[in-house]
């Protein structure tokens, strides 16, 4: 992903590109960066300090630095969360690791600073950008977290930072893959972290045989009459969990998966493999419930009806 360079806050044109990825993990300006982060700058020195160090604009390559110079999407937005914004927090490292699941995340490393972090999340459509952006900033909000509201800007500039430990997921879905090609709100598919999904429902104390049986019951009756019941990503990592709280087995997730618009069996398998961390929070009835929704009532012998 090339992005342009800039030598300092003060270019408006690049010096060139770089790959974004190699440019965050490069220790070229460690030294730099720790001495910022280390010594005892007043808040006027470390900013004209901060002015100076090169940057780039992780939104993508431009001809001249704003909005009407941008020549290529990067296919990335750039959130910024500090300790300004967000007093309670006070491990950015740990903090890190609690956002590492955040779909589409790229990249979260500490700021210049190292009193925050910045993210590189993956978004598919430029024209959208900002409302992309706004539920990020909702979703977050929700686990009380606050980005800078103020950093919307295509063509903002990211000044160079080090961290010897950041997160990155080189294979992250874009956060508005299922927005983008299947008409689906971000706040249903693709917004908020897995961990906080959680909707048990409960289900009949079975023997784990009785229970894989049944899931293959009810597997069978969506394949006979071909319903999509994955409507939304909250309903189908639910639903993932719900099958891996029963089984190890991705075959039958992927047969419930296939009628999906947007299926692809990559995708599908990076879920339930998600779901896998989670599975102990569901049990075969939340699968049940959702089959009810659409009509699907399976019969278990000498047990009534269950998904009824």
């Amino acid at each position: 992903m090339l992005v342009s360079l800039f030598d300092n806050v003060f270019s408006t044109t690049p010096s060139g590109t770089v790959d974004i990825i190699d440019w965050v993990t490069s220790s070229t300006h460690k030294e730099i960066v720790e001495n910022l982060r280390n010594g005892t700058y007043s808040p006027q020195e470390y900013a004209a300090e901060k002015k100076c160090l090169p940057a780039v604009t992780p939104m993508g390559i431009f001809t001249k630095r704003c909005r009407e110079g941008i020549k290529s999407y990067s296919g990335l937005l750039c959130v910024d969360i500090d300790s300004k914004d967000n007093p309670s927090i006070k491990d950015w490292d740990k903090f890190k690791q609690q956002i590492k699941d955040m779909p589409g995340l790229l990249y979260a490393g500490l700021s210049l600073s190292g009193e925050g972090v910045f993210l590189l999340i993956r978004a598919l459509q430029k024209e959208t950008y900002r409302n992309t952006l706004e539920k990020i900033f909702n979703t977050l909000e929700k686990q009380n977290i606050y980005a800078d509201r103020n950093c919307v800007d295509i063509a903002r500039l990211r000044t160079v930072s080090y961290d010897p430990n950041p997160i990155i997921n080189l294979n992250a879905s874009a956060i508005d893959f299922w927005e983008t090609y299947n008409n689906q709100n971000l706040d249903t598919r693709t917004t908020t972290f897995e961990e906080n999904f959680g909707r048990r429902k409960s289900s009949k104390k079975m023997s784990p045989f009785r229970t894989e049986l049944l899931l293959k019951k009810v597997v069978s009756e969506i394949c006979i009459f071909r319903i999509d019941i994955t409507s939304g990503y909250r309903q189908w990592f639910e639903i993932g969990c719900s099958v891996a709280s029963v089984t190890t087995n991705s075959t039958y997730f992927h047969e419930i998966s296939q009628f999906h618009f947007n299926y692809d069996r990559t995708e599908c398998e990076k879920m339930f493999q998600r779901c896998m961390r989670y599975k102990d929070s569901y049990t075969i009835g939340t699968l049940l419930a959702y089959c009810k929704d659409y009509g699907i009532y399976v019969k278990q012998q000498k047990r009534g009806y269950y998904g009824y």
